[in-house]
């Protein structure tokens, strides 16, 4: 007669112990045949048929007395925004990908699911007994709190898209360039009067980060490349940590970046776009290029003057950065730039897995920059360009 399957006595499903009791036989005999170092001690039929009964039931291993057995709990923790940008979103589902593939779990953490403060978020990565933790696209305040967190609990940690004042790991889409050189394309298809749109800032943080710096920045070198004049406010240059520029005059192109502060009509950066070039076009102050800092602000414009009947490309050329599929597949299909999110991925999970496994690698961090890549389609004048499958470049690594 064949063994009864017992209902499971919790309700985390069946134990070593209800296994034992359906085939009438000592836990410990099950508890080596379930495992790998000790099976060997019994005879094969007892391995198999304990297996088997194993598998009837629907056992699964409790992952926390694993944790205890081996000292080991091969699950990687990422910290992020859940916030509508594309770059994070699709950053998250790459480490997925990547840290599966390396043999580990990955637990994610949305800094905004825990306020106020990093505490309970922490303490969730803890419980998960995580092994080193991803930082996705933090400010730099975060980074700072989440630096001293992992230095007080010897955990290694990875900055995705890092910025100053981390001082550990990192790797970092190489947008400056980027930039430049789309502000530059933007000049060669006839553009004379340039704008830059960033999303807006909050009021509490009193710097930019690094990589909006550094995107402002591309956007300077190339208006100054070409001997144009600049318009940046003080307020927006002591954000941006440069120096402040005079009203353009009359140049042969002039620029100006727009960067401003929330308010409560500025949900998300979409508003931001539509409601900053609504009031371009009520003061008559539209230019003949808008490069945006992401794609979500250029989605936004480009609704705007549609609604305005205003031509995009013919009237006004617009750009974005992140390649995010609304980018292929709105009104007027945007020219943008892709960041290398797939190969920073790669990189971050690998080196991450790395130092991990070899503590030693910790004494000495590594920064690796990516290129990035220009897409150009309609709205700045070009052709359809066809949707490309993202490659892995390599990265230029620095101790």
């Amino acid at each position: 007669m064949p063994p009864t399957i017992a209902k499971p006595t919790s309700h985390f499903g069946p134990s070593q112990k209800d296994i034992a009791k359906a085939l009438d036989l000592s836990p410990s005999t099950v508890g080596f045949a379930l495992n790998p170092k000790h099976r060997h001690k019994l005879l094969p039929e007892t391995v198999e048929l304990v297996e088997e009964m194993a598998r009837k039931m629907g056992y699964r291993p409790m992952r926390h007395a694993r944790i205890l057995r081996e000292g080991r709990s091969h699950t990687i923790g990422v910290v992020y925004h859940s916030s509508h940008y594309h770059a994070p979103q699709e950053r998250l589902r790459l480490l997925v990908r990547q840290t599966s593939a390396a043999g580990y779990r990955l637990i994610a953490c949305a800094v905004d699911w825990f306020q106020p403060g990093p505490r309970a978020a922490q303490d969730y990565l803890l419980d998960a007994a995580v092994e080193g933790v991803v930082l996705c696209s933090l400010n730099l305040e975060e980074r700072v709190e989440w630096r001293h967190f992992l230095q007080k609990r010897s955990l290694p940690g990875v900055a995705l898209d890092h910025s100053e004042q981390w001082g550990g790991d990192a790797t970092l889409a190489d947008l400056r360039p980027a930039i430049r050189e789309m502000t530059l394309h933007h000049l060669r298809r006839g553009s004379r009067r340039v704008k830059y749109l960033c999303p807006f800032r909050d009021p509490a943080v009193p710097l930019a980060s690094v990589n909006a710096r550094d995107r402002a920045l591309g956007f300077i070198e190339a208006v100054r490349s070409v001997g144009g004049g600049l318009t940046v406010d003080p307020d927006t240059a002591s954000f941006l940590g440069i120096e402040p520029f005079a009203p353009a005059a009359r140049d042969a192109v002039e620029a100006e970046i727009v960067y401003p502060h929330r308010t409560e009509a500025y949900a998300n950066a979409f508003d931001v776009g539509r409601l900053e070039v609504a009031a371009m076009i009520r003061r008559g102050d539209l230019p003949d290029s808008l490069v945006c800092s992401n794609d979500q602000l250029a989605v936004g414009a480009l609704s705007t003057l549609i609604e305005a009947g205003i031509p995009v490309p013919g009237r006004v050329k617009l750009s974005g950065v992140d390649d995010a599929l609304i980018s292929r597949y709105c009104g007027v299909p945007l020219s943008t730039i892709a960041q290398p999110n797939p190969a920073m991925a790669d990189w971050t999970i690998r080196r991450l897995v790395e130092l991990i496994e070899n503590p030693a690698e910790r004494a000495c961090p590594k920064v690796a920059s990516f290129p990035c890549e220009l897409v150009l389609r309609r709205s700045t004048g070009d052709g359809e360009a066809p949707v490309f499958t993202h490659s892995l470049p390599t990265p230029i690594e620095t101790p």
